[in-house]
């Protein structure tokens, strides 16, 4: 039986199953975002989909950031090696220099590498042996402030052994290491599960509930809004209130600040919150993301998301969903049509800002050196070399004070020519390597800034096109310009058809892409507004049971221009919710609604979300 058993182990090797067995005693695996103390680290969820797992990346904006600190009990004392997860961020783009480096801190000793310095792919970087004592502390230690990453570390007993690399064998591996129950936890039965708590996806969980369905909302992000959360601070765009359905809107407008709000309440977090915690047909899901999709005779039937920090997963059945995700996660594990550019798409922004250090009008001159010193920024040879080279807010000439209102607003572009799926991390750190590059440009080169600093910059990136669902109709840009009517007309669009096309004018050095959008509108952008966009571009063509929010809908790029203004997808939320509600009274299809009870919808859209 024992020959057997070997046996049958090589045969499933060759047949390329997972294989993986952990032993506890033998192995310890600390995931860098459940950190004790996460100091100046921040999380970052993004790209769980490309690299399997959340990480921390010390988002210092060039000032090393405070350490992040757990306290760890290994199962015995002696002798371990070392292995951390991590990359080189700037590797990818040519550049050798490794910005974001940092140490690992094990009790007293700190381990002789400098980690995040040696490939650009995401590996396990080997951090030697030490000796460890069986409670002890580690410590993740900044060198640099410049976005250096770490996923995990593992402490192996057998010394010449090192974690497995390959996706599949990584996952089980962290599962087995970090103890995750293999099943999930059942949250039950919903009338409709929603995934994306941005305003799309937030306003589609609350209108649907306020017609009496019971919905589980999901989202990735410890924080409801999406882009316009304090997270990204994006502005919400588009109109509401639009004749002939003028109550569409109510929802949003109690969703969002009013325009006179400051400070924290300027962003949507708390209120969007709030509101969603006062719905009692609402179960509300943070930092869960989206891993497996059950289908059955082209409808969803259960979706198994994970809690991005303590590693549980959970199973969530309903009747119909809702995708509202940018990336459309839930849609394509389930099988949905989709449309993807891999290039020459609408770019994707990382908000940035910077501010000036106060100083009272009688300061004096040491106080003055101190800001100066205070405001000093290392040189960056690994960004974009825009010593010479022009950019938004920079002056035309030496010797004028920047326009520091334009340095990193939303004409500030990347990933116009790269995969927006596969290599959205690469296109978030080019927009760093542009912003680190303008500034260097401005604090060392020009010497113009000597009293500002860089305040902020946004961990998560504005994405404006990725996968497009299909649905029963695409709507096109000619749609728009030409005024089309459709009966199912649900949506108002009055925002311009903006593509965001990359600015030849504004390049990196040595054939690098462009950083900068062209300012809209262009030429042919414009149209009459408002335009409707049909109910049958809300739904799947081929899930029969999936509702398409945000900028996922079923829409051609230059359409999607118009359609992705935020306050225009949380209008599409209220349209998906209240059909939600005659899915369930009528027993239907999200396509039956269209077939059979358009003028029951239209009703609906002529009240609005019910208070």
């Amino acid at each position: 039986s024992g020959n057997w058993i070997i046996a049958q182990a090589v045969y499933d090797a060759l047949a390329g199953k997972d294989i993986v067995a952990v032993d506890h005693e033998q192995v310890v695996m600390l995931e860098a975002e459940a950190f004790e103390q996460r100091g100046g680290w921040a999380v970052d969820t993004q790209f769980v989909d490309a690299m399997g797992s959340p990480f921390l990346m010390a988002h210092g904006l060039g000032q090393p950031v405070a350490d992040a600190i757990t306290e760890v009990r290994f199962p015995q004392s002696g002798q371990w090696r070392v292995w951390v997860r991590t990359r080189d961020w700037t590797r990818s783009f040519g550049r050798e220099e490794a910005p974001g480096r940092f140490e690992l801190r094990v009790g007293d000793i700190t381990l002789e590498p400098q980690f995040g310095t040696e490939q650009a792919d995401w590996h396990w970087q080997d951090g030697g042996i030490t000796t460890i004592e069986r409670e002890t502390t580690v410590r993740l230690h900044d060198l640099t402030g410049f976005a250096g990453r770490c996923d995990a570390i593992v402490f192996m007993k057998d010394v010449f052994a090192e974690p497995p690399s390959s996706p599949k064998l990584l996952a089980e591996f962290r599962r087995q290491a970090m103890r995750y129950p293999r099943q999930p936890i059942e949250e039950g039965r919903f009338d409709l599960v929603v995934v994306g708590g941005n305003l799309a996806g937030t306003a589609a969980a609350v209108s649907a509930a306020r017609e009496g369905l019971m919905v589980a909302l999901l989202h990735d992000r410890p924080v409801l809004g999406g882009e316009l959360s304090s997270e990204v601070r994006m502005a919400p765009e588009g109109a509401t209130h639009q004749e002939p359905y003028s109550n569409l809107g109510d929802l949003v407008d109690e969703l969002l600040p009013p325009g006179t709000a400051t400070g924290a309440d300027r962003w949507p977090d708390r209120r969007m919150l709030a509101v969603v915690e006062r719905e009692p047909n609402v179960r509300l899901f943070l930092n869960h993301h989206v891993q497996r999709v059950e289908v059955s005779n082209g409808a969803i039937i259960a979706l198994r998301s994970r809690d991005l920090f303590t590693g549980e997963t959970s199973r969530f059945r309903g009747r119909w969903y809702v995708d509202a995700s940018p990336g459309a996660p839930l849609g394509v594990r389930a099988g949905a049509e989709f449309a993807l550019r891999s290039s020459g798409h609408m770019g994707a922004s990382v908000p940035w800002s910077v501010r000036a250090i106060e100083l009272p009008e009688d300061a004096s001159e040491r106080e003055r050196r101190e800001a100066r010193e205070g405001a000093l920024f290392p040189r960056c040879p690994w960004a974009l070399d825009l010593s010479d080279r022009p950019f938004p807010g920079r002056p035309a000439e030496q010797g004028v004070v920047p326009d520091f209102s334009r340095l990193g607003d939303l004409r500030w572009q990347a990933g116009f020519t790269m995969d927006p799926v596969a290599e959205a991390e690469r296109i978030r750190d080019q927009n760093y390597r542009a912003m680190f590059g303008a500034w260097d440009a401005l604090k060392n080169v020009e010497q113009a800034a000597p009293l500002h600093r860089l305040d902020w910059a946004s961990v998560e990136t504005v994405v404006r096109e990725s996968r497009r669902l299909l649905g029963d109709y695409v709507v096109t840009g000619e749609d728009l310009r030409k005024g089309n009517l459709h009966e199912d007309g649900a949506v108002p669009c009055t925002w311009p058809l903006e593509t965001h096309q990359p600015n030849p004018a504004f390049a990196g050095a040595e054939g690098e892409a462009a950083f900068v959008a062209i300012p809209a509108p262009l030429e042919g952008s414009t149209y009459t507004v408002p335009f409707w966009a049909p109910y049958r571009a809300l739904y799947s063509r081929n899930i029969e049971n999936l509702f398409l929010a945000g900028i996922n809908v079923s829409a051609e790029p230059e359409a999607l221009g118009a359609l992705r203004a935020a306050r225009t997808t949380g209008v599409l939320g209220e349209v998906i919710g209240m059909a939600a509600s005659l899915c369930a009274r009528k027993e239907c299809t999200p396509r039956e609604v269209y077939r059979e009870y358009l003028p029951e919808l239209k009703e609906l859209l002529e009240r609005g979300v019910a208070r």
